[in-house]
């Protein structure tokens, strides 16, 4: 198919096809679509390519003779001198009936023939019975296909390795090995050989290292501190485990001279636009200069979320005397998506471009005389219309349906056109030659692509319905019933035979004896004694498997589902539901007999623990738990596992209800005083409002000033709501706060403050003289000294606060790092010209030396109108001013520590804020990294101030283990100063250590920034004879092909979860399906890569790096798609 985006099919256009050297031309009709009918007489992998002028495509087409019968083939671990049975059921193709005839039987082994044998098969039944004398590896073919592929262990120890997912650089991590003899059928206790792989992908770095570890009653752990790589691959002989490596964060490379990081925003962040628009950004930022600014263009790839980067342009932006700086961008006329980065800020551009899902289905019917036939039908509808890349709530107006637009239908068998209806939706029947199938594989059935002419497209492998086979074990053995198929949106009654086969397995692979049944019945049970295990199922031809248990049955993974494993619990007891009622939950569990377990959860953050229980089996595991209301329910999944006397089993999917049935959630408070600025005299109104989701216990208020309690109450309350309204009088120039706190009956505590102030307001007629001065004083709190230029009377208004009155203005000054003391505005009723004004404000000392603030750190700022400037910075300068009266010049600054003022002389009168640079101390530093047991250590903790200078003297503390362990005092630091304080302390045991400091430890000190006083750490202390193995570095195909290989099977437990839990949360269909195709993607991908044999003995082989490449981004890709979903939802 040959498609030009935005105009259509090139018509009459000679493309060459290549297959195996041979060459084809041929012609596209009037919608570029052309056809090429090949028959192929040997078995293989053909390639096919396409080309029409410089470009090209191709595909490949897996050929395979139809065998005399189909078979399921299985994966055995087994025991050296022990005797096995396994069976097969032989099928016929398209009729699916017992194969009757000769097979011959080869068994190779460690690359030698041991066993061959011609075996006549009745009524489909193949039955072989072996024993091995020594451990190795082989295969059992059937008339030289492969039925088997077996691996003998000397002993059969079956491990599970727990550790986190993710992990830091430096970080020590300890591993959890669970352990049980298969072959003795209890605890393992022994030796069991590591091996860790650390890759990098970078550097193409591969690292190994390798040990032993002493197991005990089935458990055992190691640490290991995770180097800088990507992953870490830890395995045992039969068990695996990958930590990806999440490095930190990079610190912006832009630093202000006080160190601290510089931050950028862009408004808005996110923006929905058209090609060819030009849109307005606001970027701000902490600090001025120039800095880059980038912004990537992205194509669109004719798929919703597919996008190709196009181009990215860099320019410089400057903060010259301003924070905040309009950019304009023009969107292109061909992209999808920009993205506009400055710093550590990202805004996010936006455009409408259509996109298509579609649904494909033809019905099967099959009976005993005719088989398995594919219906004359094609089921086809779907969806148009207008998205973008990602998908937001509030857009969802803009994502409208496409009306009355053509859509082009490419089958193998030509085209059909279809219009979409009145909201974008369509769906059309095509008629198509029906055929025989051999089985009901689904990659050999036709494709189907949707097509629009601006080039969105959707390509579709022709669905059809699957007979769903449900396993249920009882305590008579195995019941298996066969349903007609109810896919979706029709009931198509497709019922066939069956083969189902299940054994006692570990990780996909057989363990034991494996049974296998033909099923040629709605119900039939297998009598069996069935023992307390993991239970692997499979069945034939390509059913849909599903696990009938208590409660329900689970038909998840899709209908392509053909294996599943069910856990057989006897003994086991693991609670449904418990209920919560405060603190850490404590869950009680009951091994079938003395044990040990693990468990894992995802609450905000991976959690993992192991338990131990006592001698009749019983335990607790412990778990964290969100603020969860009075009376509602939370769902928690869990992973669970054990080893005991009586039995292990690993990875159990355990659903937990929990009803909270605990006041978890504190009092709301909410509070006002009106007005938030008064003079003195005069009263404020203070209203508080405290709510609580149970019962309210005690509400207390205070008012204070900086140093002193002014007033205060407490009220005993009974009932949810609290209310109260009163007058305050404001008593002087001061700052107040009202602070609130709420204790419900609970305990929870809840507080509010609300910062209020105080004015002095002096009104004034004043005949002014040139070249005289004239003074005026307002509460001996600010002294005026004006010397007009020019005789004139005025009238001057003077309002001294104890804030800045203005809100955006007292924000600027406090988010600078400094608290206003005192601010004054003058207003005039005309304008003054004059000569100069010299402004005194005084300040406390007493209150200085409360807060441990020096008095140099005290100065006068100036408002301009957006800006606040330092005068003590520009004394003989000229600053740019569009006030009323113009530039303003600063003639002198000074301070007098004895009569307690600051005064500056300047040239004219407006608004200014006597301001105290506040101190910001902060830990910056703690070491060493490392220490020896038994020897003293001189722990070094850095502190720095990033802020205005400190007088007083200040605590560092230092906590070991969440200890307490030592304080320093230090006596003062001015600003940018770093300090060190040392501690000295001996280790006694060899392990990791969290050690915390914290400075300024009981807030002596006034800061301007209080959530930067503390820093942790780990020093990991070590016996000092013990000296670090070196490891040996490698490159290696085979680490790349294991972390294709563990990605994917990690992959596919979580799509599984993912899948089930969308489902139940109702996710659309169209979703599902989408996610279902890149799984069937996947999984023909690992198939490809299965061709040379099982995977984990090929690791090494290069040829299977493609497709296992390929099925893992295949599986991610599905798992995004539900992760997406269910996030949205």
């Amino acid at each position: 198919m040959l498609w030009k985006p935005g105009e259509g099919g090139i018509a009459e256009a000679t493309v060459t096809i290549e297959n195996n050297d041979r060459l084809y031309n041929v012609t596209t009709n009037e919608n570029g679509f052309a056809t090429l009918n090949l028959t192929f007489m040997e078995e293989g992998s053909y390639e096919i390519r396409a080309t029409y002028g410089d470009i090209s495509t191709s595909t490949w087409i897996e050929v395979r003779a139809i065998p005399p019968y189909l078979f399921i083939e299985k994966e055995l671990m087994l025991q050296v001198n022990r005797t096995y049975t396994v069976e097969w059921d032989l099928v016929t193709p398209y009729f699916f009936t017992p194969y009757t005839g000769s097979v011959n039987v080869t068994i190779i082994f460690n690359n030698r023939e041991v066993g061959s044998n011609t075996i006549n098969v009745t009524d489909g039944k193949l039955e072989l019975t072996f024993e091995f004398n020594e451990p190795g590896a082989g295969e059992i073919l059937l008339d030289g296909r492969r039925a088997a592929y077996f691996e003998v262990y000397e002993k059969m120890i079956l491990t599970k390795l727990i550790a986190p997912e993710h992990a830091y650089p430096d970080q020590n991590v300890t591993v959890h090995v669970f352990a049980w003899d298969a072959g003795r059928g209890a605890p393992y206790s022994g030796d069991i050989a590591v091996n860790i792989v650390y890759e990098n992908f970078t550097s193409g770095d591969v690292a190994t290292e390798n040990f032993t570890i002493g197991i005990r009653d089935g458990y055992g752990n190691f640490t290991i501190t995770i180097p800088d790589c990507d992953y870490v691959s830890i395995a045992t002989e039969s068990g695996e485990h990958t930590l990806w490596v999440e490095r930190l964060a990079d610190t912006p490379t832009a630093q202000p001279s006080n160190g601290t990081p510089i931050v950028f925003t862009i408004t808005p962040e996110k923006v929905l636009a058209k090609p060819g628009q030009s849109l307005s950004f606001v970027v701000n930022t902490t600090e001025e200069g120039t800095y880059n600014m980038t912004v990537t263009w992205y194509y669109w790839n004719f798929k919703s979320w597919d996008i190709q980067e196009g181009e990215t342009n860099t320019t410089l932006i400057t903060f010259n005397g301003t924070k905040s700086v309009i950019k304009r961008i023009e969107v292109p006329e061909w992209a999808y998506y920009g993205e506009v980065r400055i710093g550590n800020a990202i805004a996010k551009i936006y455009t409408l471009k259509p996109n298509i899902w579609t649904e494909v289905w033809a019905n099967l019917t099959y009976s005993p005389e005719t088989g398995l036939q594919i219906g004359d039908t094609l089921l086809i509808w779907g969806e148009l219309k207008n998205e973008t890349k990602d998908w937001f709530y509030e857009w969802e107006d803009f994502y409208k349906g496409l009306v009355n637009e053509t859509l082009y239908v490419f089958t193998p068998w030509g085209i059909e056109t279809v219009k979409t209806e009145e909201d974008g939706k369509y769906n059309a029947k095509i008629f198509v030659p029906s055929e025989k199938l051999p089985d009901m594989i689904w990659d050999r059935l036709p494709e189907v692509l949707v097509l629009h002419r601006s080039g969105v497209y959707e390509d579709k492998t022709v669905d059809t319905p699957r007979a769903r086979v449900f396993v249920n074990i009882t305590t008579g053995g195995v019941r298996i019933n066969v349903e007609p198929s109810n896919d979706w949106m029709y009931n198509w009654n497709l019922i066939t035979p069956a083969v189902l086969e299940f054994g006692q397995a570990f990780e996909e692979h057989y363990i034991g004896n494996v049974t296998s049944i033909y099923v040629n019945s709605s119900s039939i049970t297998v009598s069996s004694n069935i023992s307390p295990g993991v239970y692997l199922f499979r069945v034939l031809p390509n059913h849909w498997l599903c696990l009938r248990k208590d409660g329900g049955s689970s038909c998840h993974a899709g209908s392509h589902s053909t294996e599943r494993t069910y856990f057989v619990t006897i003994g086991l007891e693991l609670p449904n539901e418990v209920t919560y009622t405060g603190g850490e939950l404590e869950v009680p569990i009951k091994l079938p007999s003395k044990g040990v377990f693990y468990y894992s959860y995802y609450n905000d953050q991976e959690h993992l623990g192991v338990g131990f229980t006592d001698e009749n089996g019983n335990g607790v595991i412990r778990i964290e738990i969100d603020p969860l209301p009075q009376g509602e329910w939370s769902w928690m999944p869990i992973k669970f596992g054990f080893v005991s006397d009586s039995g292990a089993l690993f990875d159990i999917d355990w659903d937990l209800v929990i009803k909270s049935e605990a006041d978890v959630l504190p009092p709301s408070i909410t509070a006002s005083v009106t007005p938030q600025v008064q003079e003195v005299g005069k009263n404020v109104t203070i209203y508080i409002d405290v709510r609580d989701d149970v019962e309210l216990k005690q509400v207390n208020y205070t008012i204070t000033n900086v140093t002193d309690l002014i007033k205060g109450e407490s009220f005993n309350v009974s009932g949810s709501w609290f209310s109260l309204e009163f007058n305050f009088t404001i008593r002087g120039l001061e700052d107040y706060v009202l602070n609130i706190m709420a204790v419900d009956r609970a305990g929870h505590v809840s507080t509010y403050l609300v910062n209020f102030f105080g004015k002095l307001v002096e009104t004034k007629e004043l005949n002014l003289t040139a070249n005289e001065t004239h003074e005026l004083n307002v509460g001996n709190q600010a002294q005026i000294i004006v010397a007009p230029a020019q005789n004139e009377s005025i009238v001057m208004n003077v309002t001294v606060a104890s804030a800045v009155e203005n809100e955006s203005a007292r924000v600027k000054i406090t988010g600078s790092g400094y608290e206003d003391l005192k601010y004054v505005r003058v207003e005039t009723n005309e304008t003054v010209e004059y000569s100069w004004v010299v402004l005194n404000l005084t300040y406390s000392d007493e209150m200085l030396k409360r807060l441990g603030i020096s008095e140099n750190a005290v100065t006068l700022h100036y408002w301009n109108g957006t800006e606040w400037i330092d005068l003590s910075k520009h004394v003989g300068e000229t600053i740019p001013d569009n006030s009323p009266y113009g530039n303003i010049t600063v003639f002198g600054f000074g301070r007098d520590s004895v009569h307690n003022y600051v005064w500056a002389n300047v040239s004219h009168l407006s608004e200014y804020a006597l301001a105290v640079k506040l101190p910001d101390l902060t830990v910056v530093d703690i070491t060493p990294t490392t220490a020896y047991t038994n020897e003293n250590t001189n722990v070094i903790v850095k502190i720095k101030n990033l802020g205005g200078d400190v007088d007083a003297s200040f605590k560092v503390v230092l906590y070991i283990n969440g200890e307490f362990y030592d304080a320093k005092e230090l006596s003062g630091i001015r600003e940018g100063e770093v300090k060190e304080v040392q501690f000295s302390w001996m280790p006694l045991t060899n392990k990791t250590y969290t050690v915390k400091a914290i400075v300024d430890y009981d807030g002596t000190i006034y800061e301007s920034n209080e959530n930067n006083n503390e820093k942790t750490t780990t020093i990991s202390v070590m016996n000092k004879e013990v000296t670090g193995q070196v490891s040996q570095k490698e490159r290696s195909i085979t680490a790349i092909n294991f972390f294709y290989y563990i990605g994917y099977k990690r992959l596919s437990e979580r799509f599984n979860e993912l899948y089930d839990k969308s489902v139940e949360i109702g996710i659309d269909n169209e979703t599902l399906q989408e996610a279902i195709k890149y799984k069937e993607l996947a999984e023909e991908h690992y198939k490809e890569a299965q061709e040379y044999g099982p995977i984990i003995a090929n690791i090494s082989n290069v040829k299977i790096l493609a497709p296992l490449r390929k099925a893992y981004l295949n599986l991610k890709k599905a798992v995004e798609i539900l992760e997406n979903a269910i996030s949205s939802s």
